[in-house]
């Protein structure tokens, strides 16, 4: 009787595991299909409706699948539904997911963009100008040889100041630094 139990139990964990399985990998096929056809929409801006069911199907699979390699991604593209106006409209979401993204996937390839971004979208969506200079100075810490990062030093130094005194600052600086040229020279 008892070597009944345990073939029923292990056959019914065999079979528990299994059905999780092809679960996975059936939503992993579904986000896959919603995917291509939201990104690949470019008419009217794809609509709310489709970034809503898809930003629902990223979360669904970011939850059930917290290992996939994959996630680092689904995050970036779901921080961009959310980031844009003109679909879901949530900055706060799509910094928390960025935040989400640099955090859990440090190595990933998006993470000093994700990183650069939520500096962006604190400074010039949700006007917080330490959080931003934080944000850039962590880009620059963090990821030193990055494209990111030479952008964020040059940002960070104008966070919060007058649009025209940054511009201003930089092309001064920029024609102090230009190197002279024959061309350039009086002869």
């Amino acid at each position: 009787m008892e070597i009944m139990r345990r073939i029923l139990f292990f056959s019914l964990l065999i079979m528990y595991f299994t059905a999780c399985r092809e679960n996975t990998e059936s939503e992993a096929e579904s986000l896959k299909e919603l995917r291509q056809q939201f990104w690949k929409d470019k008419s009217s801006q794809a609509n709310v409706e489709k970034a809503a069911k898809l930003d629902s199907a990223y979360k669904n699979y970011i939850n059930n699948n917290p290992e996939d390699t994959n996630n680092a991604e689904y995050l970036f593209e779901n921080a961009k539904l959310h980031a844009d106006p003109h679909l879901l409209n949530h900055p706060d979401v799509a910094i928390n997911l960025l935040e989400q993204l640099y955090h859990k996937y440090p190595k990933s390839p998006r993470a000093p963009e994700a990183m650069y971004q939520t500096a962006y979208m604190l400074e010039n969506i949700l006007m917080l100008p330490d959080n931003a200079r934080n944000r850039y100075q962590l880009v620059i810490d963090t990821y030193p040889d990055h494209p990111f990062a030479k952008e964020a030093r040059v940002l960070v130094k104008y966070v919060g100041k007058d649009p025209t005194e940054a511009l201003k600052a930089i092309t001064d600086s920029a024609s102090r630094n230009k190197p002279d040229t024959l061309a350039g020279k009086n002869r």
